[in-house]
């Protein structure tokens, strides 16, 4: 008898031994499976807020990542200089002339002429970038070292686009709307200024 009991004692607890390990094993892969969602899902949302979101006030990650985005984009624009017969220089020359030449506020209606031989407005890089960035500023009468840019994104069609600035010393957002035209110039047209104290974003 002392044996059976033995025996019963000893499968009580295994038994007990794997329904322990059974739920630990489940806790393990419950736990797992959530930390792998949430990092899935933050990596997705950062993502999201780097294609529209440009905050110079960001950790460093995300000013490693601007500054890699601002490079390739530095080597496109060079490497479409370079085809253009213009050399880096000369491009920066003739930024700092439009810099001047535009210094003031323009008006709805008003048009930014593109300097991009090969024109795309649903291209949110490079040139086209830079020249958005320039219509917003001449918009407002804002400049880069006035304002952060905030956004600039699509305005709900292939050929329209929305740039938000922030005022540095003022506080206040501006928010630009923007229609590529293709007359009476090529570029980018004024289609409305807002202004507002908080990020319309």
């Amino acid at each position: 008898m002392g044996q059976r009991y033995e025996s019963r004692k000893d499968k009580r607890k295994n038994q007990i031994l794997n329904i322990a390990i059974t739920i630990v094993v489940i806790l393990i892969l419950f736990f797992g499976g959530t930390l792998v969602v949430n990092m899935v899902n933050q990596d997705q949302t950062a993502t999201e807020e780097s294609r529209q979101i440009i905050d110079p006030d960001s950790d460093e990650s995300d000013e490693s990542s601007d500054n890699e985005e601002t490079e390739d984009e530095a080597n496109e624009e060079d490497a479409s200089n370079e085809e253009d017969g213009i050399d880096e220089e000369e491009a920066t020359e003739e930024d700092d002339a439009n810099e001047e030449e535009d210094g003031g506020q323009a008006e709805v209606g008003d048009v930014l002429p593109t300097e991009q031989t090969n024109p795309a407005p649903n291209n949110f890089g490079g040139q086209n970038w830079n020249e958005m960035e320039q219509a917003a500023y001449n918009a407002t009468g804002l400049s880069s070292s006035t304002s952060d840019t905030i956004w600039i994104g699509n305005g709900g069609s292939t050929t329209s686009a929305i740039v938000t600035l922030l005022d540095k010393g003022t506080g206040l957002y501006y928010q630009v709307r923007l229609q590529w035209v293709e007359s009476p110039e090529l570029g980018w047209q004024i289609e409305s200024v807002n202004q507002s104290e908080t990020n319309p974003n």
